[in-house]
C-alpha cells in the first residue's frame, strides 16, 4: 500500500493521502512538530495485520523524511507501532532510532487495551528510545495516565479528553472527576475546586454550572475552561517537580489526593514499581482495608469531630482519640493516615479556608497535620497490633532468646501509661509551639453531623467489621491462655471478613505492599537468626559492651546511651521496618551484653521504633502521607519533629522508668 484512502468529511468523496502529501500539508501549515504518516490499527486486533501495519509504518517514515522540505525549521517525529506485541514494538523502535529523528511518538495505544498492557508498552518504548529526544505518547489525556507515563519516561501527550468530558458535564479535580449533572450539585454553593484559582472557580458555583450543563452550551464552555486550566496546572506542577528533584513526592501527593482511601489501581502500583517510585504510603493493606472499605474508620473519626470539634484543640483531641481507638485493629500508621485521617483533616481545613501550599495553611491544616502526625507514633506504640514492625521486633527478640510472655497484654501494660500521657499532652504542646491561627471551629460539629447524616445508619458490613475487630482483639488479649497465637487470630479475622463479603480475594491480592511485608519479614527474621547463630551479633555486642564498660557505665546508663543512639540513627533511615531489620537485633544484643534486663530492652527498643516515625518527612509511611498533603513546610517538620522527640524522651523516660519498675520489668 502506497497511500491511505478515506472518505472526505466535507462531501463524502473518496480521498487519497500519501506520506509525501501528508508532509507537504504539514510543511505548509508550518507547525514546530510534524508527524510521519503511519498505519494505525486497534491494539485489540491480533494476527498478521499488526505486523503488516508496523512494517508499513517503517517504510513510510523514509518517504516522509525524503519529502520533508523544512528539516531545519520543523521537527519530524516518527511513530512507534506494533500493537501489544513486544517483539514488533522492539523492531519498530530500533528502526526509527536508526533514522536519528528529532523526536519519537508511541502510537497505537488508548484504543481499548487493558491498562496493564498499556503501561508495559509505554515502559518498553521509553526505555529503548533515546533519553535526549522527546518521547510523545499519542492519544493519552487522563491525568492518572499522564502521571504514570511521565514516571515511565514520557514527555509529551495529546488528547481531547479535557474538553470532551466537559461537554458531558464533568469537571477534572485533584480527587478525580466531579459530575456537575448530578442532582446533588443543584444546591452546592462551593466552587468546582476550592484550591483552583481559575476564572471559573473564582466566579461560579457548582450549583450555577449544574443549572447550565443540563440546558445551555455555556456550561460546557465553562467546564472546558476549568478542565484546561486544571491540565495546565497539572503539567506545570509535574514539570517543576522533575526540575527540582521531587518528582516521587509529587507522584505520591497526586495519588493520595485521587485515592484517599488507599485503593490505588494495581496497574498503577505495577507501573510505578518499574519506574522505581515507592507508593506504599499511598496504598492500604489488609485486613485493615476493611476499615476503609466499609467506612467504619471514617465514621468513628467523624463522631469524635462532632463531639469534641468546637475548638481547634478539641478537634485535634477528637482525631487523636479516634486513632488510638482504631489502632489495635488497623496495624498501619500509613493506612490510618491516608485512608482515614488525612481526608478528614483536608475537608475540615478547606472548610475553614485553610489551603495547602498557601499562607492560609497555618490557619488550621498545618496544626492538625502536625498534631496527628506526632500523635500517630504513640498510638502505634500503645498496642502490639497497631503497627507491623511491632510484631517483627518481638520475633527478632525471640531469636536472641528474649521471650515476652502473653505478648499483647504485656506490651499494652508496659506502653499504656507513658503512651497515654504522651497522647494527652502532644496536641496541647503543639498548640503552644506550633499554634493554629484559627482557635475556634464552631462549624466543625455541624459539618460532622451532616456528614454522619449523609452516611446513614451503620451498615451491615460495618457491624461485621466491629464484631470482627472485637473478636480479633479478644483473641490477641486471651490468646496465650487458650493457645491461639497472634498470627492465627489475625488470619481468623481476615477469613471472617472474606467469608462475609466485607473484603474479597481481589482486595487481598491487590495489596502488594502487604505481601512484600510478609515476604521481607521472613527474610529479615531468617537473616537475624543466621547472624545470631554464626556469632556475629554476639561478637559485635560484646565489643560495644566492653567499650561501654570501659567508661564504667552502669546498666541503666548504658541503656539510656543505646536507646538514644538507636533513636537518633533513624535520621539516616527512610523506613521503620528497614531500621528494625538492620539494627534492632544488634542493639538488643548490646543491651543484653551491658546487663539490661531482656524484656525491658526488647520492649523499649520496639517503643522507640514507633516514636522515631515522626522525626522527618521521610521517617515513615505516614510521614510521606502527611507531608505530601502540602500543609506543612519542610523546616517545620524537622523542627517540630526534634522538639517532640525530646518531649517523648522525657515522658517515656520519666513516666516509663517508674511504671516499668512498678510492673517488675527491672
Amino acid at each position: 500500500m502506497y497511500s491511505l484512502s478515506f472518505q472526505s468529511p466535507v462531501d463524502g468523496k473518496p480521498m487519497l493521502l500519501t506520506p509525501e502529501e501528508s508532509i507537504q500539508i504539514q510543511n505548509r501549515i508550518g507547525a514546530d512538530i510534524i508527524m510521519a504518516l503511519d498505519d494505525v490499527v486497534k491494539t485489540t486486533i491480533t494476527g498478521p495485520r499488526i505486523e503488516e501495519a508496523m512494517y508499513r509504518t517503517l517504510r513510510w517514515i523514509d518517504r516522509c523524511i525524503a519529502a520533508h522540505k523544512r528539516p531545519n525549521e520543523q521537527n519530524l517525529f516518527g511513530i512507534v507501532q506494533g500493537g501489544l506485541d513486544p517483539v514488533l514494538r522492539d523492531i519498530c523502535v530500533r528502526g526509527l532510532v536508526e533514522r536519528e529523528l528529532p523526536g519519537y511518538a508511541i502510537g497505537g495505544l488508548a484504543g481499548g487495551e487493558d491498562k496493564d498492557s498499556f503501561w508495559r508498552v509505554v515502559a518498553q518504548c521509553t526505555a529503548a528510545l533515546p533519553d535526549d529526544k522527546p518521547r510523545y505518547v499519542m492519544g493519552v489525556g487522563y491525568p492518572l495516565d499522564i502521571v504514570v507515563c511521565s514516571a515511565l519516561g514520557a514527555d509529551m501527550y495529546d488528547c481531547v479528553y479535557p474538553t470532551r468530558t466537559a461537554r458531558f458535564g464533568t469537571a477534572l479535580v485533584p480527587e478525580g472527576v466531579l459530575k456537575l449533572k448530578h442532582n446533588a450539585m443543584a444546591k452546592d454553593m462551593r466552587p468546582i475546586d476550592e484550591a483552583c484559582m481559575c476564572m471559573v472557580c473564582k466566579n461560579y458555583t457548582r450549583a450555577y454550572i449544574h443549572s447550565l450543563v443540563t440546558k445551555d452550551a455555556m456550561g460546557s464552555q465553562l467546564l472546558s475552561y476549568h478542565n484546561l486550566s486544571y491540565m495546565m496546572r497539572l503539567s506545570r506542577d509535574l514539570h517543576l517537580s522533575i526540575v527540582h528533584g521531587r518528582f516521587p513526592e509529587f507522584v505520591r501527593g497526586f495519588l493520595q489526593k485521587m485515592f484517599p482511601q488507599g485503593d490505588v489501581p494495581q496497574w498503577v502500583c505495577n507501573a510505578l514499581e518499574v519506574a522505581g517510585i515507592d507508593i506504599s504510603a499511598c496504598c492500604v493493606g489488609f485486613p485493615h482495608k476493611g476499615f476503609v472499605k466499609t467506612g467504619l474508620g471514617d465514621r468513628i473519626a467523624t463522631y469524635f469531630v462532632k463531639w469534641l470539634g468546637k475548638s481547634t484543640l478539641g478537634l485535634s483531641y477528637g482525631l487523636t482519640i479516634s486513632e488510638a481507638l482504631i489502632a489495635p485493629a488497623m496495624p498501619s500508621t500509613t493506612a490510618r493516615a491516608g485512608g482515614v485521617f488525612l481526608p478528614i483533616i483536608k475537608s475540615l481545613s478547606l472548610s475553614a479556608g485553610s489551603k495547602p501550599g498557601d499562607p492560609s495553611a497555618k490557619k488550621l491544616g498545618a496544626y492538625l497535620i502536625q498534631s496527628q502526625f506526632q500523635s500517630g507514633g504513640n498510638s502505634s506504640a500503645l498496642f502490639l497490633t497497631a503497627a507491623a514492625q511491632n510484631l517483627l521486633c518481638l520475633k527478632l527478640a525471640e531469636e536472641l532468646g528474649v521471650i515476652v510472655a502473653n505478648p499483647w497484654v504485656s506490651w499494652f501494660k508496659a506502653a499504656s501509661l507513658p503512651a497515654l500521657v504522651s497522647l494527652l499532652v502532644t496536641p496541647f504542646i503543639l498548640y503552644k509551639i506550633f499554634p493554629p491561627e484559627t482557635k475556634d471551629t464552631p462549624d466543625a460539629p455541624a459539618t460532622a453531623a451532616k456528614k454522619l447524616e449523609n452516611m446513614g445508619p451503620v451498615t451491615k458490613n460495618e457491624w461485621v467489621m466491629i464484631a470482627t475487630m472485637l473478636f480479633a482483639v479478644s483473641l490477641w488479649v486471651f490468646g496465650d491462655a487458650i493457645g491461639v497465637s497472634s498470627v492465627v487470630a489475625a488470619m481468623l479475622g481476615l477469613s471472617i471478613l472474606l467469608l462475609l463479603g466485607v473484603l474479597n480475594w481481589d482486595d487481598c491480592l491487590s495489596e502488594k505492599s502487604a505481601w512484600d511485608t510478609l515476604a521481607w519479614f521472613a527474610v529479615l527474621v531468617g537473616m537475624a537468626g543466621q547472624l545470631t547463630n554464626s556469632g556475629i551479633v554476639t561478637w559485635m555486642s560484646d565489643c560495644v559492651a566492653k567499650c561501654l564498660q570501659s567508661f564504667s557505665l552502669s546498666w541503666p546508663a548504658a541503656f539510656i546511651v543505646l536507646q538514644a543512639a538507636y533513636f537518633l540513627i533513624h535520621y539516616l533511615f527512610a523506613s521503620q521496618t528497614g531500621h528494625v531489620g538492620a539494627l534492632y537485633s544488634a542493639f538488643l544484643a548490646m543491651n543484653l551484653a551491658s546487663g539490661v534486663p531482656g524484656v525491658l530492652a526488647a520492649l523499649a527498643l520496639a517503643f522507640n521504633t514507633n516514636l522515631f516515625g515522626a522525626l522527618t518527612h521521610y521517617s515513615s509511611g505516614q510521614a510521606a502521607v502527611y507531608y505530601g498533603a502540602g500543609y506543612v513546610e519542610l523546616p517545620d517538620i524537622f523542627r517540630v519533629g526534634f522538639i517532640m522527640a525530646v518531649v517523648n524522651a522525657v515522658i517515656w523516660g520519666g513516666v516509663g522508668t517508674f511504671w516499668w519498675k512498678f510492673l517488675g520489668l527491672y
